[in-house]
Order: structure tokens, then sequence, then C-alpha cells
């Protein structure tokens, strides 16, 4: 359910805050953090090369695999 449809008193009691844009949680005990990925994290002939490799697949399949190789490169 998105955040819009829930009351904002449920959300506030439960840690959730908004001004109307980006939600963030203030739980105390979880840690949080934010990844910020650049789109020039990962050069443009890398991106070619794995859509090229992998354009045998279905579409959904070609996706998944390809967020995968993108996210363990990213990680590196």
């Amino acid at each position: 359910m998105p955040l819009k449809d829930i009351p904002h008193q449920k959300l506030v009691g439960s840690g959730w805050n908004t001004r109307g844009y980006l939600p963030h949680f203030d739980g105390t005990a979880i840690p949080q953090f934010i990844t910020l990925k650049l789109a020039d994290a990962i050069p443009l002939k890398v991106i070619d090369r794995w859509k090229k490799e992998l354009q045998h697949l279905n579409s959904r399949e070609e996706q998944i695999l390809l967020q995968r190789r993108i996210d363990v490169y990213l990680d590196h």
C-alpha cells in the first residue's frame, strides 16, 4: 500500500515522517542508509555488452540478470 494511502497519524505513530515528498523512517534502534547510483557509475559500453550477452532471454529474465550484474559491479 502506498504511503499516501495510510492515514498520517498511523504513519507518525510508527516512526514514518513525510512533508509531501520522500518519506523517511525515524527508528531509533534501526540502522538506515541511502544508496546513490550516479548515471555514469558503470560505463555505457559495459551495459551495452551485457545487454548483447543477455538478448537471447525473454524481457523479464534479461531485466533480472542485468540488474544483478549492475548490483555486483557497483558493489565492487
